[in-house]
């Protein structure tokens, strides 16, 4: 077992056997954005989050390399559906955090 796991033994009893069968009910919980289709609102944040003085600012991208990325995946000339939507979570944390 891996040593970063939470082991179930661990937890009293007590809640050990109520986690046990309410989560075998739980329908999985989320929710889906669809990036490929950069409208709205999501565009709007994509937008904030590449803009220049914000990304020079922070001094952890390339702005080039960013806003390239972001504006190939907007305009579907490229799919980077996986690296945008990393970005965009990362910039709605900080964002939010700092």
């Amino acid at each position: 077992m891996n040593k970063h796991l939470i082991r179930i033994t661990t937890i009293p009893m007590e809640l050990k056997y109520l986690l046990q069968g309410q989560m075998s009910f739980m329908s999985k919980n989320g929710f889906d954005v669809n990036v490929g289709d950069c409208r709205g609102t999501l565009k709007q944040e994509l937008v904030v989050y590449t803009e220049e003085k914000f990304i020079k600012a922070q001094d952890l991208f390339n702005y080039d390399y960013i806003s390239n990325l972001v504006a190939n995946h907007v305009y579907a000339k490229e799919d980077n559906t996986f690296k945008v939507w990393s970005f965009y979570c990362f910039q709605k944390w900080y964002k939010n955090t700092f």
